[in-house]
């Protein structure tokens, strides 16, 4: 009959696969004449919801067999601790409250469960279990996470399970998660830079890069100790100074560690002079800044953490040099102050950390290094460990000419030091 409407189709009939029930919500689409369709189980007394889209009956089918496959997952149910995802939630509240834990940690752990929540969140925590957890790992290492994060990662769950398991939570079952075994594949990420590669690299950042780089080089601070580093109030005293911050007057720099340790880092004379003139262009309490709608913007902890490296690494490739990160001009800074001579437990202090830290991770012996050693102790020589007295004479008459007045072992000792590192550049060329 011309000019009669069609009959509207019916709606398609609920579906249910196992203890999975699927219905229409709403529909049909007037340009596909698809339904959209929702799928849920009931938990608890709760219908929990698990899927949901514009689909044909037998892709909804499909889709609650690769549900069931998959094992029980729900999304999280208000006042209940059901899945995954809902303990990473009470996990991190209860951390973020402890008071023995320092403010580094509380976030490193708050991002560790931020990223189980990501990919797991919706796994009922009655059914987690290996195959979950090898999942997690294998999706994190195929997107590109390291060995030691998955591990992690899968730690602090264990954590948070163990914690549920208190009587008077009783949020997880009363069993134990599965050590997941994970390959560690080592990664080259410990490229020490010389102090030539970060000149260059120096040369080519402006603005609060090129400040925070300089920062490091200059005192071999941690990445998270400059992070919101503010010009310092220098009428305070030592002891009441709590963040991290610049004091031109005292010329130092006050850092607080990641284990909540307090240490003042001297500035030396030419940073100083550099650090002065920041000063005077800065109106504000941040050193590190950037500008944005006209108007100067702090830059962020998290900003700076995440942008610095990876600027460093693509400038390092720009240029053709070993790449290297924000921590590895910390490394390069512990051997400047080795090489120097400085004792060990005082360049612990100013890195903040123990004298066998130092030793174990941050000193990197070099095939010149250790040249030099043996020149300079003179390894295999029979006769005694003194310099020529014609030279000793003639650098005592030179300094004193200059007034200066030094021991004759101190005059020794720097010739022998002269000596080893002569023979050393020789040997390179």
């Amino acid at each position: 009959m011309t000019g009669a409407k069609s009959r509207p189709k019916s709606r398609p009939k609920p579906r249910k696969f196992g203890d999975l029930n699927a219905r229409v919500n709403r529909g049909p689409d007037p340009e596909t004449g698809l339904y959209y369709w929702r799928v849920e189980r009931r938990i608890a007394g709760h219908a929990v919801f698990l899927w949901s889209g514009w689909a044909e009956p037998k892709d909804v089918d499909l889709a609650m067999m690769d549900i069931i496959r998959r094992g029980p997952t729900v999304t999280s149910v208000s006042g209940k601790v059901l899945t995954v995802g809902d303990l990473c939630e009470k996990y991190a509240e209860r951390q973020a409250d402890r008071a023995d834990l320092h403010d580094a940690t509380v976030t490193t752990q708050k991002n560790v469960l931020a990223r189980v929540k990501a990919r797991m969140g919706s796994v009922l925590l009655s059914s987690l279990g290996r195959t979950q957890m090898e999942a997690y790992a294998h999706e994190s290492l195929r997107d590109g996470c390291g060995t030691d994060s998955v591990k992690k990662d899968l730690s602090v769950l264990r954590s948070a399970w163990r914690w549920g398991q208190d009587p008077s939570l009783a949020y997880t079952p009363a069993r134990e998660l599965p050590r997941i075994a994970i390959k560690s594949v080592r990664v080259n990420n410990h490229t020490t830079p010389t102090v030539a590669h970060v000149r260059q690299v120096l040369g080519h950042f402006s603005g609060w890069m090129w400040r925070a780089t300089l920062l490091y080089f200059s005192t071999g601070a941690r990445l998270s100790e400059i992070a919101d580093i503010e010009w310092g109030d220098d009428g305070r005293q030592d002891d009441l100074r709590t963040v991290t911050a610049i004091h031109l007057e005292a010329a130092s720099m006050h850092l607080v560690g990641k284990d909540g340790r307090h240490r003042d880092v001297p500035i030396g004379p030419d940073i100083l002079e550099t650090m002065r003139a920041w000063r005077a262009e800065d109106d504000g309490k941040s050193v590190l800044w950037y500008e944005r709608g006209g108007k100067r913007q702090p830059v962020r902890g998290s900003s700076l953490k995440a942008k610095l490296s990876p600027a460093l690494k693509k400038v390092c490739r720009e240029l053709g040099i070993p790449e290297f990160t924000a921590h590895g001009i910390r490394r390069g800074v512990v051997d400047v102050l080795y090489e120097q001579g400085t004792d060990v437990s005082v360049a612990a202090d100013i890195m903040g950390h123990s004298p066998a830290v130092a030793l174990q991770h941050y000193r990197r012996s070099t095939v010149g290094a250790r040249r030099t050693a043996v020149v300079r102790a003179r390894l295999g020589t029979l006769s005694d460990l003194k310099a020529d007295p014609t030279l000793v004479t003639k650098l005592r008459d030179l300094l004193q000419a200059e007034g200066l007045r030094v021991p004759e072992d101190v005059l020794e000792d720097l010739i022998l030091r002269y000596r080893a590192s002569s023979q050393n550049l020789v040997t390179k060329s």
